[in-house]
């Protein structure tokens, strides 16, 4: 098959081996936005085309991101897991609203437009850090452009929507959690890479931060 391939649509990578048998192959086509399985220096020795599918998934991770926003707000687990064991002990009055409150994005990608889209939509105030300002984002939302360390100081929920790349390796840490609030609450639907799991497990068990949504882990 690799003899014949034009093209390969999905996440593969070559051996030194296969690219030689796959002499006409021209373009490797990811069906998702992230591309860091695939070793991009021997493909451009090879002179293959990486192609990603960037924003695929923007709308479902939004709407991941949302619901473990609700379920930390809801103590929807707690709950779930009191009414399984028989013993429904109500803490319903520990539950929090979301509207009102302050939703910090890091990264305004494909993910963390349709995140703030939907956050405004429902009476959250989303301020937002990214390497390139987007005026005409915020003028369309209504989000607030800040930098990272007032982000962290003055949101009442910290989301991650960023890439994995060098820069961003554990950019979660014991410094960036120590600047949130006690109250605040971390979400992390992008890459386990970015965040240090250690640092994170010190912050929930001290207090630190009121909890944390994860959808990605270091292994």
């Amino acid at each position: 098959q690799l003899r014949k391939a034009d093209a390969i649509i999905g996440q593969v990578n070559l051996t030194e081996s296969q690219f030689k048998i796959a002499r006409k192959l021209r373009i490797i086509q990811t069906l998702s936005a992230g591309y860091d399985k695939i070793d991009l220096v021997k493909a451009k020795h090879h002179k293959v085309i990486i192609a990603n599918n960037n924003g695929a998934n923007a709308i479902s991770v939004a709407e991941h991101s949302l619901m473990l926003i609700l379920a930390l707000y809801r103590k929807l687990i707690f709950h779930h897991q009191s009414v399984m064991s028989g013993s429904w002990e109500n803490l319903k009055y520990q539950n929090r609203e979301l509207y009102g409150k302050t939703l910090g994005i890091f990264g305004m990608g494909h993910v963390g437009k349709a995140l703030a889209h939907r956050a405004s939509a429902i009476g959250v105030n989303v301020n937002y850090f990214d390497i390139e300002r987007q005026v005409e984002v915020e003028k369309k939302l209504g989000l607030n452009y800040v930098f990272p360390e007032e982000l962290l100081r003055n949101s009442d929920i910290v989301s991650y929507h960023v890439p994995k790349t060098n820069y961003t390796h554990q950019i979660i840490n014991h410094n960036s959690l120590m600047q949130m609030r006690q109250d605040a609450i971390l979400i992390n639907t992008s890459r386990g890479h970015i965040h240090n799991e250690e640092a994170l497990y010190e912050a929930l068990s001290s207090g630190k931060i009121f909890g944390a949504g994860l959808d990605v882990f270091e292994i």
